[in-house]
């Protein structure tokens, strides 16, 4: 009953994935069922760190890494393990859990951070719960939602609720199933347009037109459209027994069911298109596998790759491919019954089974296939590289390649092969067996051509081969003793032409370079007295610089061979250099046991070689080529590396790739003109253009999978730490008290044959990356608070590098953050305060002793201070008085020469008048005597009109006089209306001929625009007069200056000062505007200090405009000075005071 059970679940359990292809796969058995002991496998998935997880009949649920299967199965002790051994189907949730349905134990829901599993069974009882405890379908829809398929209904999850949603097909509902028989939904599969599409049957004892068929599920009204075998209709569901759907790239939707069982839907017209079985004779036709006569054989699933290529399976009749651009199915595997044997040769891709149960496409591109009834799980590699290898059954250690020809020139260990690459023709030279031992052609260690018909071969024991190629004869070439220009040494082991078209031979003994036209060799030995000779020890290689420099490799060091000075360098490596090679930079490269090394030039010493794949450099390399491309390849103990013509990434072709290990030999690999490779190999020869290679391998995917604070595992359910798990973690947050911490990861790389390596440092902490070999486990102890970087890297056995990075955050205890530091700063400052306090207070305290002391006998001192400062302060008071009144007896002195004019006139006038009435009154006396009246009369006139003039003219010098008094005397500061056109023109007048009168040669003009609509306006005359006179002194003193500092331009300059007065309606406005050089920029705002002069020392106290800004201030107006000093560009230089009153603060 049970091999009847497993056999009844291989052909229903089955889904369909997407594949990955390539032109020619390989089939690789990873996990061998009878082994194991799986029975047959029914699902197969892939979580979110890569691991592959599958169903088995027997053995549950499977979890596999490419290197290690764990076993997750049934333990009735633990009820947190699986419900049942008998799994048929697993799924993972868009959270990333992992559901299992079982054959007859219910749903199981698998935390893969905690390893619990919960149960989700049948109630009857509870019409929420599971519909069936038989799954054999469960999909995750776009939205997330979950979809179970049992042998009665189709089941929605809830997972906030944890409820069950049942959707009934009648058919399904009703049936009722036995031992004997199973009806049950096999397909779930969700299109790409959202639609559900639901597959079931009875795959043994059902009908072709019995229960089951096809529906298409409408989410939102619950409804099933049914699709069902019509015989009566040819484009009906070939068979009611649907076990896997699928949509492909181009939308068709496929369905696979039992007997011919290929068949796509018509969505729009509901029609049918049927598929054969497969036939050799017509590879053309899109088919399903072999036909095998079997009841049990059906489709078992379908599916496409990523170029396109549709993959079906059979449980009798193995796989099937179809390429739609090449319009070609290929068939691998076995067939059942298949007994005259025409399928054995299915079988040569590595697949050898009949029973296709699973397929799934992986991350990385590869095809998993579940195979037989024992559970073989086989993975489809579509990108794997073969390396071109060329057997010979011998070994090819040299090659020359004639570029003109096509043909390439092997040495094996025996014979010269010629081979012609155009027709693949190849022939074999030897020695005349007749001739001489001394032309043994084997132990040959290099071979070179010298472009003129002849190839040059270095044996290691007797001397060179010279090779005619067009007569096909051998000629060897030996030391001879008797002869210093003979060739230094049978034993030889490298050739080299240089540039010159000599032949360089490396010898046991040193080095002979060779003139080929005469055969005479100069030698370079060793000289152990002169330090600029070549070493003792076997020469192995040369390369030429494009400087001309020889380098030269031996079984120590490397030699520099200076050509024009013929004296060598040395660089010492301390192992044997096989090989030397120059890129197109002129960087050295040297190769060997040693390893590999390149040259730095700016420190002039040999470097080893090393990388992330190689952190400890490349050992024990065999040989050394450049390509085309700078590209480096090496042959080594695992195989072939290619470093790339950036010198940052490798690629290792090994055993997976066809390469045998090259350990221990000595191969003289070359790289030709059209980009060919040649590359010597044990049994052969390995010959390809590096272009032509396609190398799809992908880095291994990296994951952290486990971590531990001490010796605790923290998992989200902790709820402390992680609040999802690690490997979707990507920074830490841990206490000062969580600093030893250890992180465990995995690489994943299902196609690596070798091991894969891991690499990690802790950035801010270690910076130097820590090889740990497949170790995969970092552990720190005591780490100091603050932030790191963990890097972890793995690389895989081709040289593809994976990288993941973790930031770690350990946050200091309380009292190192900063919040502590704070208030240790804030406790210091309140210690020094009170510190400095105490000690104030202290000094204070013994201060105030001294100060009373000193009190009582300063008490008498500080009163006669405060009397003295008194005097002082009278003196400095009457001194600032003198000051004013000197200011104003200076202005005083400035007007006496302008009053004393002003006077003259009169008095002239009151002279001149009273001379003539002197006159008159004589000859008034001479016509009174004479009697004649009317002469009294006139005489009489005269003398009383030239008394008024006596007396109008005496008024005039009266009020001159008053004039002068009042401008002396101290002011009243009584406002009185005040005619300001009168008083600015007596002002004007005074101040121009009081400095006439002070200095002779003094010459201006002044004009006068007086508006004559102006007020009589309430001011304070004697003070308004001072400001008058201290501008209008200014203006002529400053034309006068520049008059006097500019002689040449006297001719020209015209010295005017304007006085002008303007009505403005609500104020007045007098200005004073002279033509001088004007004020500069930076005195403009310290004029009206007090004490600020530009004159000459003595001339001025600088008070004059500080008082006259004062006294227009205390009148409520305002005084501004506009000024341009001469610029040389043609505008003149001028100043303008202006004095601005308001007629409302004037009464």
């Amino acid at each position: 009953m049970k091999n009847y059970i497993i056999l009844l679940l291989v052909v229903l359990f089955l889904f369909s994935t997407g594949i990955a292809f390539s032109q020619q796969p390989k089939f690789n058995k990873v996990l061998d069922g009878t082994k194991y002991g799986f029975g047959p496998v029914f699902s197969i998935v892939q979580d979110q760190k890569g691991f592959i997880w599958f169903t088995s009949a027997q053995k549950g649920l499977q979890r596999y890494d490419g290197k290690k299967l764990t076993t997750y199965s049934h333990n009735s002790d633990n009820p947190n393990s699986l419900a049942s051994n008998m799994a048929s189907v697993v799924s993972i949730d868009s959270t990333g859990n992992i559901w299992i349905g079982t054959f007859g134990s219910g749903l199981d829901r698998f935390d893969p951070e905690t390893k619990i599993f919960t149960h989700f069974r049948h109630d009857p009882r509870d019409p929420a719960s599971l519909g069936n405890d038989t799954i054999f379908a469960i999909t995750t829809d776009r939205s997330g939602i979950l979809w179970i398929g049992t042998n009665r209904t189709l089941d929605q999850f809830n997972p906030a609720t944890g409820k069950f949603t049942h959707y009934i097909i009648d058919e399904l509902f009703n049936y009722v199933n036995t031992s004997d028989n199973f009806f049950t939904i096999n397909a779930i599969f969700e299109a790409k347009n959202g639609a559900l599409w639901i597959g079931w049957g009875e795959p043994f004892a059902g009908k072709k037109d019995g229960p089951g068929g096809l529906a298409r599920f409408d989410k939102t009204t619950g409804n099933f459209i049914i699709f069902k075998h019509d015989p009566a209709n040819l484009n009906s569901l070939s068979d009611n027994n649907v076990f896997d759907i699928y949509e492909d790239s181009k939308n068709n939707l496929w369905v696979c069911t039992r007997g011919s069982g290929l068949q796509t839907l018509d969505r729009a017209t509901g029609k049918f298109t049927h598929y054969g079985y497969y036939d050799p004779a017509y590879p053309e036709r899109v088919s399903r596998p072999p036909f095998t006569g079997s009841e049990f054989d059906f489709v078992s699933f379908i599916t496409e790759d990523a170029n396109g290529r549709l993959w079906t399976g059979s449980t009798t009749g193995g796989i099937n491919m179809y390429d739609p651009l090449l319009k070609t199915t290929i068939h691998y595997g076995l067939v059942s019954n298949d007994k005259t044997n025409r399928f054995a040769k299915d079988t040569l891709t590595g697949f050898k089974d009949s029973t296709a149960i699973r397929a799934f496409s992986s991350k990385d591109g590869l095809l998993w296939i579940s195979a037989g009834f024992n559970g073989n799980l086989y993975n489809v590699d579509f990108s794997s590289t073969t390396i071109p290898f060329v057997s010979l059954n011998a070994k090819a250690t040299a090659f020359y390649y004639e570029e003109d020809k096509n043909i390439v020139w092997i040495q094996s260990d025996s014979a010269l092969i010629r081979k012609n690459l155009l027709n693949n023709q190849q022939k074999l030279f030897k020695p005349d067996s007749r001739a001489a031992k001394s032309q043994s052609i084997s132990n040959v260690m290099d071979m070179k051509g010298d472009g003129e018909g002849n190839i040059w071969l270095a044996t290691h024991f007797n001397g060179l081969l010279k090779f005619n190629i067009k007569t096909e004869q051998f000629t060897s070439i030996r030391h001879d003793k008797n002869n210093p220009a003979s060739l230094l040494d049978d034993a030889t082991h490298a050739l080299f032409f240089d540039r010159q078209q000599y032949l360089w031979i490396g010898t046991h003994t040193g080095v002979s370079r060779m003139d080929t036209k005469t055969g005479s060799c100069t030698n370079y030995v060793n000289n152990p007295k002169d330090s600029l000779s070549i070493g003792a020890g076997h020469i192995n290689s040369f390369a030429q610089a494009k400087n001309g420099t020889i380098w030269i490799g031996t079984d120590v060091d490397i030699y520099a061979l200076d050509t024009k000075t013929e004296k060598f360098k040395r660089y010492a490596l301390g192992g044997q250099i096989t090989t030397i090679c120059i890129d197109e930079t002129g960087k050295i490269w040297a190769a060997g046991t040693a390893g590999l090394y390149f040259l730095d030039k700016q420190k002039n010493i040999f470097k080893k070689y090393t990388s992330q794949v190689f952190p400890e450099g490349i050992e024990s390399v065999s040989g050394m080529v450049v390509d085309a491309k700078e590209n480096i390849w090496l042959s080594i103990g695992k195989g072939i590396i290619k470093i790339n013509k950036e010198r940052d990434a490798e690629k290792i072709f090994g055993l997976a790739q066809g390469v045998e290990p090259l350990a221990d030999l000595w191969f003289k690999n070359i790289s030709t003109k059209d980009g060919r490779l040649f590359l010597g190999g044990k049994k052969g020869y390995y010959s390809f253009k590096p272009d032509e290679l396609i190398d799809e391998r992908t880095a291994p995917l990296l994951n952290f999978t486990n971590f531990k604070i001490g010796s605790q595992e923290i998992v989200v359910e902790d709820g402390t730490v992680l609040t999802v798990p690690i490997w979707e973690t990507n920074s830490l947050k841990l206490s000062y008290s969580q600093n030893t911490i250890s992180f465990e990861f995995d690489a994943i790389d299902y196609r690596s044959l070798g091991e894969i390596k891991y690499l990690y440092k802790l950035a801010n902490y270690d910076n130097e990356w820590r090889d740990i070999g497949t170790e995969h486990k970092a552990t720190f102890f005591n780490l100091p608070h603050g932030k790191y970087i963990l890097h972890i890297k793995a690389v895989n056995d081709v040289g593809s590098v994976a990288q993941k990075s973790m930031v770690i955050t350990i946050t200091p205890p309380w009292w190192k953050t900063w919040w502590a530091y704070c208030i240790y700063g804030l406790l210091l400052l309140v210690l020094v305060y009170g510190i400095d306090r105490f000690q104030r207070q202290r000094l204070l305290k013994a201060e105030k002793e001294r100060n009373r002391e000193r009190e009582l006998a300063q008490g008498k001192e500080i009163e006669k201070a405060y009397l003295e400062l008194g005097k002082a302060h009278e003196i400095l008071k009457s001194t600032q008085s003198q000051l004013i009144q000197s200011e104003k007896m200076a202005s005083l002195g400035e007007l006496t020469a302008g009053i004393a004019h002003e006077i003259q006139n009169p008095l002239n006038f009151v002279n001149n008048f009273s001379e003539v009435n002197v006159e008159l009154i004589a000859e008034l006396k001479e016509e009174i005597e004479a009697g004649n009246l009317e002469e009294i009369k006139a005489i009489a006139d005269d003398i009383a009109i030239n008394e008024e003039k006596i007396l109008e003219h005496g008024k005039r010098a009266d009020a001159i006089v008053k004039g002068m008094l009042q401008h002396s005397r101290r002011s009243s500061g009584v406002k009185e209306p005040t005619d300001i056109n009168a008083l600015a023109d007596e002002y004007l007048r005074l101040s121009y001929h009081g400095l006439r009168a002070k200095d002779k040669t003094f010459n201006a003009d002044f004009k006068t625009k007086f508006d004559v609509s102006l007020p009589e306006i309430n001011i304070i005359p004697q003070d308004f007069g001072r400001v008058l006179l201290n501008l209008i002194n200014n203006a002529f003193y400053a034309v006068a200056e520049k008059q006097r500092n500019l002689p040449d331009l006297e001719n020209h300059y015209e010295p005017t000062v304007t006085v002008s007065t303007k009505s403005l309606g609500e104020s007045i406005e007098i200005s004073v505007k002279d033509n001088g050089n004007g004020i500069p920029e930076e005195n403009k705002k310290k004029i009206f200090q007090p004490f600020f002069t530009t004159k000459p020392t003595g001339e001025g106290t600088g008070l004059g405009l500080s008082l006259a800004y004062d006294i227009i201030k205390a009148h409520g107006g305002e005084l501004k000075v506009e000024s341009e000093v001469d610029s040389g560009i043609g505008k003149p230089s001028f100043t303008n005071f202006t004095i601005t009153l308001f007629l409302s603060n004037t009464y």
